[in-house]
């Protein structure tokens, strides 16, 4: 049960006792009983789950007798009919104060949290595969709020569950709520202190650009804009900056391409950018 309620119900955590009953019903099940190793394997399983069974027994056994006492005596008022609702987190209260409400609110609330997980691992699985279908989910389940704030809290929180991938997609899209959420993302980045690239790094850790041209441009411009914010004097202009930035991203491109059979040369890079930070980086250290 401990192992439920603090694996299972959290949401940062792995679903561990779903994962080891299940590889213990797999045991159980194995083909060829007959076989000696097989038999060991079965019946060590099948002990396993039965002590799994007789815990949880256990932990709801003064549960359901306060609960039987209780409505023997017709001191039990569902709460849920009253007020029509229903569901994991409908509560039943005793009139006669006897505390079965209390335990049963709190295996309600572990039935909660277990549901609120399940929702936001199916909320990030669509997501995964359609972002902006996932973020609607997660707003309609309410996990998260219709907000570039909660929105951008949600892909930073499960950045390790999010596929990069599709979080660029999002990012880069041209809708105006995506849009939002892409300034609101970069602008809680702290670019202070840092040399472009390395900026650029940072900025790129938990997503990937996406293909689109458009939906690059988009991101290296707001991006460009944030970090002239965090480094003035840096650049002249947010456009200079912003130019770099996309030469940067090109190079590396460039350079991991396997389609590309010339490189680009340093010295083809400095030139196709000398233009664009020509009096902008007064110490050299950008273009270095």
């Amino acid at each position: 049960v401990e192992m439920f309620m603090n694996y299972d119900c959290e949401l940062e955590e792995s679903n561990l006792f779903e994962r080891t009953t299940w590889n213990l019903k797999e045991l159980v099940e194995l083909g060829d009983p007959s076989a000696p190793a097989n038999r060991i394997v079965k019946g060590a399983a099948l002990s396993s789950l039965l002590s799994i069974i007789k815990s949880i027994d256990a932990w709801a056994g003064p549960m359901r007798d306060k609960m039987a006492a209780a409505a023997a005596s017709g001191g039990v008022v569902a709460t849920a009919a009253e007020n029509g609702t229903s569901g994991v987190g409908a509560q039943r209260q005793p009139v006669d104060g006897s505390g079965a409400g209390a335990d049963l609110s709190e295996a309600e609330r572990f039935g909660t949290a277990k549901q609120r997980k399940v929702t936001v691992e199916a909320g990030i699985s669509r997501f995964n595969k359609d972002p902006i279908s996932g973020v609607s989910s997660l707003v309609s389940a309410g996990i998260i709020e219709d907000t570039p704030e909660s929105i951008v809290a949600f892909l930073r929180k499960y950045r390790k569950e999010l596929d990069k991938t599709q979080v660029g997609e999002y990012l880069g899209h041209h809708e105006d709520a995506q849009l939002a959420v892409m300034h609101k993302y970069v602008d809680t980045e702290d670019f202070a202190g840092l040399r472009v690239d390395d900026a650029l790094r940072r900025l790129l850790q938990d997503f990937r650009l996406p293909g689109e041209a458009q939906k690059i441009d988009r991101i290296m411009e707001k991006f460009a804009e944030r970090y002239c914010k965090d480094n003035p004097g840096v650049f002249k202009t947010a456009d200079a900056a912003y130019l770099l930035s996309f030469a940067i991203i090109m190079l590396n491109t460039d350079a991991h391409n396997p389609m590309v059979d010339e490189k680009m040369s340093m010295e083809d890079f400095v030139l196709m950018n000398a233009a664009a930070t020509a009096g902008d980086d007064p110490d050299g250290a950008e273009g270095d």
